[in-house]
């Protein structure tokens, strides 16, 4: 579809692909991507990492297989061709190896979101998708702490990502909580890393 035009961001990722040739790319976005007006983003993206020869495949991994949020997000991976591995697994088995034997992840806490100023949805053992904007939209998540709801603190969000305790936000709240919202699941990528290099592909 010629008429899906990729964004500056994206043109400087693939020419930065393009320049350096990595062995292999992991890329991550969410699964709108993959509705049928942005389907030829999908393709487009494909098409450049085979063309550059990579072997190439995506599939919608969530993370709730690893923390308790409920995150589906796109995952793009491309391993250069000219292995001399006879062994190595083609990518969409490394794809769908993500979450083999893994259960989803639950916890005994209720997350509580406001939808309007009449309704409140109640979310059972995880919690629903962490965003961006969630700090300004005020679709911050609330917990019930002793009797009283309060909304998730900066920690509580980054543990919601699989980031550890030790990982330091020296920035405004504001952008803290943007930035946890743009970030990925760190476990989905540590075992995106492990089957790789188990594979001998890093």
């Amino acid at each position: 579809n010629n008429s899906i035009r990729l964004r500056r961001n994206d043109r400087k990722i693939l020419k930065i692909i393009q320049c350096k040739s990595p062995k292999v790319v992991l890329l991550e976005n969410v699964p709108g991507i993959l509705q049928i007006n942005n389907k030829g983003f999908i393709k487009k993206i494909i098409e450049f990492l085979q063309e550059n020869n990579y072997d190439a495949d995506y599939k919608i991994i969530n993370g709730l297989y690893f923390v308790p949020q409920n995150r589906r997000r796109v995952y793009i991976i491309g391993i250069k061709r000219n292995s001399t591995n006879a062994h190595k697994k083609q990518v969409s088995q490394i794809l769908q190896d993500v979450t083999k034997d893994k259960k989803l992840v639950a916890v005994s806490s209720k997350f509580y979101k406001r939808e309007s100023s009449t309704h409140i949805k109640v979310y059972t053992g995880y919690c629903y998708t962490l965003t961006a904007s969630m700090y300004l939209s005020g679709s911050l998540p609330y917990v019930n702490d002793n009797g009283d709801f309060r909304k998730l603190t900066i920690r509580e969000c980054a543990r919601l990502m699989g980031l550890p305790d030790d990982f330091h936000f020296p920035i405004n709240d504001k952008d803290a909580y943007r930035l946890i919202g743009n970030s990925v699941i760190v476990p989905v990528i540590k075992e995106i890393a492990n089957i790789l290099i188990s594979n001998k592909y890093l």
